[in-house]
């Protein structure tokens, strides 16, 4: 899962954070569909043996199943992706403000390992994961680009009191972090 409500889950930050109340899903299914009749049975049994469980009640046609949450690696692989291709302010903001606040004070940099892991060469579909979060942090690397300006301003609408000069320096050193933007 991964989505605006992930940045709580991967870390704790006195800031606030401005989520999306969406759920956003992955779904990796390997689905043979080889009927000529409108029957969804074939469906129906791929679901259930996937892990998915009917809903209830189930009005509709409804199906759930337990997931895992993206890490952030993950998440930030998602976002880097999202502003690629739709280019949003929310995006921008989501993919720095987990980048400045997963990092803690000491130790190793876990933002810059999990995007590694996240980014393995070969492991693409339609386009290699590195290329999407490389791309997404030229939009932080200097004082008045776009994603600098853009944290700032939607982290001040997300309710932070800090001063937009600061959420600015934050969100261009933020970038630094991640070995592949660099």
């Amino acid at each position: 899962m991964v989505g605006g409500l992930i940045p709580e889950t991967l870390f704790s930050s006195t800031e606030p954070h401005q989520g999306t109340l969406d759920v956003d899903l992955l779904l990796s299914l390997a689905l043979e569909y080889d009927r000529e009749d409108q029957d969804y049975s074939w469906l129906e049994t791929a679901l259930g043996q996937s892990g998915f469980v009917k809903a209830s009640p189930n009005i509709g046609w409804r199906w759930m199943v337990q997931i895992r949450a993206a890490g952030v690696g993950g998440y930030l692989a998602a976002k880097a992706s999202a502003i690629v291709r739709r280019d949003l302010a929310k995006d921008l903001y989501d993919f720095a403000f987990v980048v400045i606040h997963a990092v803690g004070a000491d130790g190793p940099d876990p933002v810059a390992s999990a995007v590694a892991r996240a980014s393995v060469p070969g492991n693409t579909v339609l386009r290699n994961p590195s290329e999407d979060v490389t791309s997404a942090c030229r939009r932080f690397d200097g004082p008045e680009s776009s994603g600098v300006r853009t944290y700032a301003a939607e982290a001040r609408a997300a309710g932070s009191t800090a001063d937009p000069a600061k959420l600015q320096a934050q969100a261009q050193g933020g970038y630094r972090r991640v070995p592949i933007c660099v």
